[in-house]
């Protein structure tokens, strides 16, 4: 039996031997994922369910040269670990690799604790890969460079376990195994459909969270397919180009959506940059953050014994998100209305910055913004309130109550004038023009929500561009010999990982 609690937290299947720091997890910041992948590869090697001491081990096979499985190949190879590290894609860190214009910066993730942000940029140096701020391609570039010299090392330096990383590599299960049980020596995969088998002491899958859902769909035909998260857009041209010009829709109501809202709305690159534009300090901004911080953790408890079943989401987390929505909302407000002491000149400064802006929306089918980080929730909320409420008429213009459309599924969108070789498949049609959208109203189904602003008019309804947020899929394992019946749930998808002041203390 899987005694180690993070191991069991991320077992796949009904085997000890297939542990997946994939999928649909959290968190998931790139600090996150790197202390997954260190944290996997050294409670294998405590529970002793890796064996160095052979003369002839079997290899660590690890699934995905993302920041998570790189991390777990050197740490597995600098304790003598052999490792075979395959990726599907043509080099490692693929999804970020080319992206130039999405900044990354973990520090906004650890707000609102205390010193997040005198966080240093080396602050992560026990693990493999530094998290500086910089554009994607950028930090990108470090990492390759870290994960050359460690494959390298590991074949020149002693007592190192050699890294084989193998691109363009498909990897195959052998479902049947794995979901029979837990008592086998090692697990079998095969690279391609049709490859030999082979066998590993244990797959550590790190494949990613899956495919990114950026298109619209109305009774099952897709209307609308907008840029991915991570691709090189031309988000960042709306604010310094367009400005007024522009109203923008974005769907979805997670940290993506945020982020997109954020970055739009205010031309700032991170959540971080515009909260040190926004110069919230003096009384408030400790207690700001004290109050979230507790807000957030009451949440966090209640949360973990939630379950993937759609009614026991609906039903549990809903009434959280709502509460955690309204408590946001009650800090705005004050904050807005001075009824904090240096919190006054917090509404110029907003004005300063969203007067010149493109108009921007958020529409989700929820009547909250759904699981994401504070300071997006933060941020977020605190414009919508702003403009909704205390913005002497910036952006009035759109005839929308307030940039978060809530409880508002979109059942049609249909492009205005659209040229004759208009595709709503192909990005390039889509983006490019103004976009009549249809809302339902979904309160109803939400227990406890209620109407505070009523859905645009049809009229008010129409956009450029639309930006399409609505989360990941997440993929089917591949496998060669496939079970009559699998056990398809992680043990637990929701955790609280160490925090940057102990990591220290739980890396060495």
């Amino acid at each position: 039996m899987l005694k180690d609690p993070f191991l069991r937290a991320h077992r796949y299947l009904s085997s000890n031997r297939f542990i997946s720091l994939a999928g649909d997890i959290t968190p998931i910041s790139v600090r996150d994922q790197s202390l997954r992948g260190y944290l996997a590869v050294r409670r294998c090697i405590d529970g002793e369910l890796i064996e160095k001491s052979k003369q002839d081990p079997s290899p660590l096979v690890i699934v995905g040269a993302g920041v998570a499985g790189a991390t777990a190949a050197i740490v597995a190879s600098k304790h003598g670990i052999p490792v075979i590290l395959y990726e599907r894609y043509s080099a490692a860190f693929k999804t970020m690799a080319d992206v130039r214009t999405r900044s990354l910066d973990y520090r906004q993730y650890e707000w609102p604790r205390a010193g997040w942000r005198r966080m240093h940029d080396d602050e992560g140096a026990n693990l493999p890969f530094t998290f500086t701020q910089h554009k994607a391609s950028t930090i990108v570039g470090s990492w390759e460079g870290v994960l050359k010299k460690e494959i390298s090392d590991s074949k020149t330096i002693s007592g190192r376990g050699i890294i084989d990383f193998q691109t363009d590599s498909e990897i195959y299960l052998d479902e049947e195994q794995l979901s029979s049980g837990s008592d086998h020596d090692s697990v079998s995969y095969c690279v391609g459909e049709n490859g030999t088998p082979h066998e590993a002491q244990i797959i550590l899958w790190c494949v990613g969270f899956g495919v990114e859902k950026n298109t619209i769909t109305v009774n099952k035909d897709t209307v609308y397919t907008s840029s991915k998260y991570w691709s090189n857009d031309k988000y960042d041209l709306i604010y310094k180009n367009q400005g007024k010009s522009a109203k923008v829709l974005i769907t979805g109501g997670g940290d993506g959506s945020l982020q997109d809202f954020l970055r739009i709305a205010t031309g700032s690159e991170t959540a971080k940059d515009l909260y040190q534009r926004l110069n919230i300090n003096g009384f408030i901004e400790p207690a700001l953050r004290a109050e979230l911080l507790s807000i957030e953790m009451d949440a966090q408890r209640a949360f973990r014994w939630s379950a993937d079943e759609k009614k026991v989401r609906k039903y549990h987390d809903a009434p959280i998100l709502q509460y955690l929505m309204k408590r946001y909302v009650e800090w705005c407000r004050a904050i807005l209305n001075d009824q904090i002491p240096g919190s006054k000149s917090l509404r110029e400064v907003l004005r300063t910055i969203l007067a010149p802006s493109p108009r921007v929306f958020i529409a989700s089918h929820k009547p909250y913004f759904d699981f994401c980080y504070p300071l997006n929730r933060f941020l977020a909320t605190l414009i919508c309130e702003y403009v909704a409420h205390y913005s002497d008429g910036v952006w009035n213009d759109a005839k929308i109550a307030n940039p978060f459309i809530a409880c508002a599924e979109i059942v049609g969108v249909n492009p205005k004038d659209p040229p004759p070789d208009y595709n709503p498949a192909n990005l390039g049609s889509c983006e490019e023009y103004w976009h009549q959208v249809d809302f339902e109203d979904t309160i109803g189904k939400w227990p406890l929500a209620t109407r505070d602003y009523p859905l645009p008019t049809r009229e008010h309804s129409i956009f450029k561009p639309i930006i399409v947020r609505h989360g990941i899929k997440t993929e089917k394992l591949k496998c060669f010999r496939h079970a009559s019946k699998t056990d398809m749930i992680q043990a637990r998808k929701r955790h609280l990982l160490p925090g940057v002041a102990f990591e220290s203390m739980v890396i060495s």
